[in-house]
């Protein structure tokens, strides 16, 4: 029996459900994982072909959905998250019921997999964006066993992976809460373990956390943070780091992103999250102070009610789904492939180092002018005071 790989988006479902342990993931030369069926163990039932997702249809039923720019009222925390805190509002109150969260971590190699945290300080480990791909291992199992019990269960992750997860599961559970992320693709782990060897030798130090979406200077004009032992940080902004500007470009993406059928409105989770990109308000309180804002998108009524239970500790702005999208590319299509993409991969596999890599595929242009004036703006386009933005605004609508 062979599986179909070539539209697999690794979600690990078929390996989660074999009753007979007849299907493990294995790494391409690339570094993506993806199911191989062991002979010897192989019953030939089709169970593994008839629970992968990827054919199957999307939605979630006739709901109206809404949508939501917020951020957490809890500024430290605003400023630990990638953009408003949704994650941990969500997870905080899943806890608080008893519940347990699932999310992606790093392990002790920086490999990223999801885990099962049970208390507050565990979420940290979850929170933030992760650019790699993440494995799934035997998170399914856990989070269908905690269901059995009668436990709630926040399982948050990309939308392949929730429907892998609601494929796994094969019947809806009242206290299961999803929560999917609107994604640029996931990156190649073996690309981003290449990366690291290079900072570890560069810098001649071993490598203590990783932060991909570091606030500085800003929430929008982000840094890639690497801290060691017993040296000062690498800090470096995403238009000059090479590993974010590779995620950027989409050179090492898995390669069924790039014809993703989650990439539209019609959502698998109870809850989207993302970047309130475009955010823009001119109210004193509700202005974009560059520490972060979330992007929610509610699904389902579950997903309402929870949004409902947590609105209290958070700034919450109405949006409309043409805003979301508009901020969103990932909501409307697929992000295209980089042309060079494969090229890349030739002389990655090759051994050439990223310094090389960087020259040739996403060399570092400094901005000119205009854009360094845009960039300016928008770090410090909150500070300037609101009768200045009215006047604007009103030269830019003025008929001519």
């Amino acid at each position: 029996m062979k599986l179909k790989n070539e539209r697999c988006t690794g979600c690990e479902a078929c390996v989660s459900r074999c009753p007979f342990g007849a299907v493990e993931m294995e790494a391409d030369e690339k570094g993506f994982f993806y199911p191989k069926i062991l002979e010897e163990k192989c019953t030939e039932c089709g169970l593994c072909e008839r629970i992968c997702p990827i054919e199957k249809p999307l939605g979630r039923g006739k709901f109206t959905q809404e949508v939501y720019s917020c951020w957490v009222r809890d500024s430290k925390l605003r400023l630990e998250s990638t953009s408003g805190g949704m994650f941990t509002a969500l997870a905080e109150y899943v806890l608080k019921e008893g519940g347990a969260v699932f999310g992606a971590a790093f392990d002790e190699g920086f490999c990223v997999e999801h885990i099962c945290m049970e208390n507050r300080k565990e979420l940290k480990k979850a929170r933030g964006a992760k650019y790699v791909q993440s494995r799934t291992k035997d998170a399914f199992q856990k989070a269908e066993e905690l269901l059995k019990q009668g436990r709630k269960v926040l399982y948050t992750g990309t939308p392949c992976q929730i429907d892998g997860l609601y494929a796994y599961l094969g019947k809806e559970y009242d206290e299961l809460l999803t929560v999917d992320l609107i994604c640029h693709g996931v990156p190649s782990p073996v690309v981003f373990q290449s990366y690291l060897k290079e900072i570890r030798e560069k810098y001649k130090a071993e490598i203590t956390s990783v932060r991909f979406r570091y606030k500085k200077p800003s929430w929008s004009l982000y840094s890639m943070k690497i801290d060691f032992q017993g040296r000062k940080p690498y800090i470096c902004s995403k238009f000059k780091d090479p590993y974010l500007r590779g995620v950027g470009k989409n050179l090492f993406q898995r390669e069924v992103c790039f014809s993703c059928k989650y990439a539209s409105t019609k959502r698998v989770g109870d809850l989207t999250i993302a970047d309130s990109w475009r955010y823009r308000a001119y109210e004193r309180e509700s202005r974009n102070d560059q520490k972060g804002v979330s992007l929610v998108i509610v699904n389902s009524p579950k997903g309402k009610q929870a949004f409902g239970k947590i609105r209290n500790g958070l700034f919450v702005k109405k949006q409309s789904i043409e805003y979301a999208v508009d901020g969103n590319p990932g909501l409307k299509a697929p992000w295209p492939k980089h042309p060079s993409s494969e090229a890349f991969y030739r002389d990655f596999l090759a051994g050439k180092s990223w310094s090389e890599l960087g020259r040739t595929y996403f060399p570092y242009h400094p901005p000119g002018v205009k854009e360094r004036c845009l960039r300016f703006a928008e770090n410090y386009g909150h500070m300037v005071p609101l009768p200045v933005i009215r006047f604007l605004k009103g030269i830019q609508n003025r008929k001519v």
